[in-house]
């Protein structure tokens, strides 16, 4: 009877410690643990690599009638100088550059917000301007969803899961 009772009680044991690595595995993004690094700078690593970094294309600018050079001035100081990134779940991307031009928010924001704006190469677009650092965001997917079955619709979901919890949380700052 102990040998039948040791048995269940260790196959319970092995049940309970594979479904908690299985839980934990495929769990959604944790909204207290991404907003807790979101603006906590030390978490963004530089990026090394030149042609990581993202500084535009020939083809997108700024507003040519209000802002002439302002976005292409920007983008020859940030293929030079610090380029920083956070990758949340599923592969969901912050980078952090300098302000080099003391813009406001509402100045950075413009660089989206209207017919003749920068386009985004490579998804990243303004986020939010602080005094000394831009931040961008990243996007998720072109349009195209993953099958259900395929082996990127996990990562795909935690994608748009991180990507709704840094919206809500900087719409409401």
């Amino acid at each position: 009877m102990k040998k039948v009772l040791l048995i269940a009680i260790a196959t319970l044991a092995v049940f309970l410690i594979v479904s908690y690595f299985f839980v934990r595995k495929n769990k959604s993004v944790s909204s207290d643990d991404l907003n807790a690094k979101l603006e906590n700078w030390s978490l963004y690593q530089e990026i090394i690599d030149p042609e990581e970094k993202w500084v535009g294309s020939g083809d997108c600018s700024a507003d040519p009638i209000n802002s002439p050079n302002d976005f292409d001035n920007f983008k020859a100081l940030a293929k030079k100088g610090s380029m920083k990134e956070l990758i949340l779940p599923g592969n969901f991307g912050l980078t952090l550059t300098p302000n080099y031009f003391s813009w406001s928010n509402e100045k950075f924001l413009s660089f989206t917000h209207n017919e003749n704006a920068i386009c985004a190469v490579a998804g990243r677009y303004p986020l939010r301007a602080y005094p000394d650092k831009l931040l961008w965001v990243s996007v998720c997917s072109t349009g195209f969803m993953p099958s259900e079955d395929s082996p990127m619709y996990n990562d795909f979901m935690k994608c748009i899961e991180s990507e709704q919890i840094v919206r809500d949380y900087f719409k409401f700052r």
